[in-house]
C-alpha cells in the first residue's frame, strides 16, 4: 500500500515499528490502497497510563476506484517503563485482554447479540511491544463522564443493563453449549486474585485498605473504637488479601460468569440522546485486562461501590439492584430460561452481601486514583 512520506513520519509517533506496521495492516484489511494523511495523538492524559499507554490514530486515504476513506482507531500499548511492566506482569494483562476480544466476545455474542465492547481489529502479544487496536468510540460520540462528580441514576441504569447482558450471556452459553463455556475458562485468567498473583497485588491491596481506613476516619471523625463502621473495617483489613481473594474465587460453579473485572467510571464511555448530558442512551466498557470468571455480583458490587454519586447509591440501592435484575431476567426469558432458578433476585442479594468486602476494598483502590 502506498504511504506518503509525511504519513511515515506521523506513524513514527507510535511507540514501535511493529505497531506502526500493524496499523497499516488494519487499513489494508479495510481494503485501502493508499494512505494520504495520518494523525497520531495521545489518547489519555499524562500519568493515566499505569497499565497502558493510549494513542488515537486518524487516517484519510483511498479505496479502489479512488474512493475516499476515513478511519479512526485507538492503539493501546504496554507502558514504556520496564519496572512497571515487570511488577504488574503487564504482558499477561495484555494477553488476558487479547483473549477476551479474540475468544470470549465471539462466544458470548453468538446467542445474545452484541455486547458493550468496542470493535477489535488486531493485537500484538509478544511480551515487549504488546498492543491492541480498537475502534475509536469517540468518533461515534461516546465520551467519558466526570469521575469526580459521580454517576446519577440514569447513567447507573444504563451501565447495569449492559452488565446484565454481559452476565446473562454466560448463562445462555452454558445452557446452549456448556462445553463452549468450559473452553473459555483457561482463556480468562484472574490477574488480581488468583493465588499466583498474590506477589504482585497483596501489597497493592494492603495500601487500598489503608486508604479506605483513612477516608473512613476523615468522614466519621472521633474515636475509632466508638464507631461501628471503622471497627468493622479494621476487622476486615486484619483478614486482608487472602480473605478477599477467597471470596472472589469461592463462587459456586453454577453462578460463575465472565465478568468485566474493573467496571468503574473511567472505564465507561457514554453516548447521549440529542447530546443531552442527563440522557445517556448507550454505554461501552473499556479495559478488559482484569476480566475474570466469578459471580455476577463482583461486577455489580465493584461498580456500585466506586462510581455512583453518594446520594444516588444511598437513595436508590434497591432500585438499582432491581433494575439490574430486571434487565438480566429479560434476556434469559428471551431464551426461555427461568431467572428465578438460575440467578434469582434473592440470590443476587446474598451474593452482594458476600462480595461487599471486595467492593469496599475496590473503592479503596480507586480513592487513590
Amino acid at each position: 500500500m502506498e504511504l506518503a512520506e509525511d504519513v511515515k513520519t506521523s506513524l513514527q509517533k507510535l511507540p514501535s515499528r511493529r505497531v506502526q506496521e500493524l496499523v497499516v495492516e488494519v487499513l489494508q484489511e479495510l481494503k485501502w490502497v493508499g494512505v494520504e494523511e495520518i494523525e497520531v495523538t495521545p489518547g489519555s492524559s499524562l500519568g493515566d497510563g499505569l497499565m497502558a499507554l493510549i494513542y488515537r490514530v486518524r487516517a484519510t486515504g483511498r479505496l479502489a476506484r479512488a474512493e475516499k476513506a476515513r478511519a479512526s482507531f485507538v492503539v493501546k500499548h504496554t507502558p514504556r517503563n520496564k519496572a512497571r511492566r515487570d511488577v504488574f506482569d503487564v504482558p499477561m494483562l495484555f494477553a488476558n485482554e487479547h483473549s477476551f476480544y479474540e475468544n470470549v466476545v465471539p462466544a458470548l455474542s453468538r446467542h445474545c447479540g452484541p455486547l458493550a465492547v468496542a470493535k477489535f481489529f488486531h493485537s500484538i502479544t509478544d511480551g515487549e511491544h504488546d498492543a491492541l487496536i480498537l475502534e475509536d468510540l469517540k468518533e461515534q460520540s461516546f465520551r467519558l463522564a466526570d469521575r469526580r462528580k459521580g454517576l446519577d441514576l440514569r447513567h447507573c441504569r444504563v451501565v447495569l443493563a449492559a452488565l446484565a447482558r454481559l452476565h446473562a450471556a454466560s448463562f445462555v452459553l452454558k445452557e446452549k453449549n456448556a462445553a463452549a463455556f468450559e473452553q473459555l475458562r483457561p482463556r480468562v485468567k484472574d490477574m488480581f486474585w488468583d493465588a499466583d498473583r498474590e506477589f504482585a497485588f497483596k501489597p497493592f491491596t494492603t495500601s487500598c485498605f489503608e486508604e479506605t481506613l483513612r477516608t473512613l476516619k476523615a468522614y466519621f471523625g472521633g474515636d475509632d473504637h466508638e464507631n461501628k463502621y471503622i471497627e468493622a473495617f479494621l476487622r476486615l483489613s486484619e483478614r486482608g488479601y487472602d480473605f478477599i481473594a477467597a471470596s472472589v474465587r469461592s463462587t459456586a460453579s453454577r453462578l460463575q460468569v465472565v465478568t468485566h473485572g474493573d467496571c468503574w467510571t473511567n472505564n465507561l464511555l457514554f453516548k447521549y440522546a440529542d447530546e443531552q448530558p442527563d440522557s445517556p442512551s448507550d454505554v461501552r466498557f473499556l479495559d478488559y485486562q482484569l476480566t475474570r470468571i466469578t459471580t455476577p455480583a463482583a461486577d455489580v458490587t465493584y461498580f456500585l461501590f466506586t462510581s455512583p454519586k453518594c446520594q444516588t447509591m444511598t437513595d436508590n440501592y434497591d432500585h438499582l439492584l432491581n433494575s439490574y435484575h430486571a434487565s438480566f431476567s429479560s434476556i434469559l426469558e428471551q431464551h426461555h430460561m427461568d431467572p428465578e432458578k438460575i440467578f434469582s433476585r434473592r440470590c443476587l442479594d446474598e451474593e452482594m452481601a458476600r462480595m461487599a468486602p471486595y467492593g469496599l476494598t475496590s473503592a479503596g483502590d480507586l480513592i487513590r486514583k
